[in-house]
């Protein structure tokens, strides 16, 4: 049921009218610069979606603020969420979850 909930808000996040999207997307490699530099961030989390974007998160643990990016395959990336108190959980195997 978890992941139908992630699925679904990236369906949602997916979805959002082009105004919207450009007011929140640059080059991925000037965002990367940007939180490193002006929010001491760090990329921490990585993975590919099914149509080939990279979704990201960035997170400072010394002001506990976190970023979650999403970059299309032209390098173009797009703020999708921000907050705090980002966890990094280790995942369950198989043999822990019985």
């Amino acid at each position: 049921m978890k992941w139908f909930s992630v699925i679904a808000f990236i369906g949602i996040l997916t979805s959002l009218t082009p105004a919207f999207a450009q007011a929140s997307c640059f080059n991925h490699e000037k965002l990367k610069d940007y939180l490193v530099n002006e929010y001491a961030e760090e990329s921490v989390s990585a993975g590919i979606v099914e149509n080939g974007f990279l979704l990201e998160v960035f997170n400072n643990v010394k002001n506990d603020l976190w970023v979650l990016i999403m970059t299309s395959p032209d390098k173009t990336s797009c703020i999708m969420a921000t907050g705090r108190n980002w966890r990094s959980r280790e995942p369950v195997s198989a043999e822990k979850k019985s």
